[in-house]
């Protein structure tokens, strides 16, 4: 992994530790992946997570608690 895949999962992901970890662990299973290949499966990972959090938050949203 480059330094700006590196960069770019800490400043997209909140968990960036434990996908480090997963994507090291594919990395070393897959050695053939490509930075860019990387780079779109952290993406994907980061507009998953920004879909279910936009889903949580409308929910709060429309049942606000007391």
């Amino acid at each position: 992994m480059t330094p700006a895949v590196l960069q770019l999962i800490l400043t997209l992901e909140p968990l960036a530790m434990v996908l480090a970890r997963d994507l090291a662990a594919l990395f070393k299973k897959h050695p053939q992946l490509t930075p860019e290949q990387i780079l779109s499966i952290v993406t994907a990972i980061h507009a998953a997570n920004a879909d279910t959090l936009a889903i949580i938050e409308a929910d709060q949203a429309a049942h606000p608690t007391q």
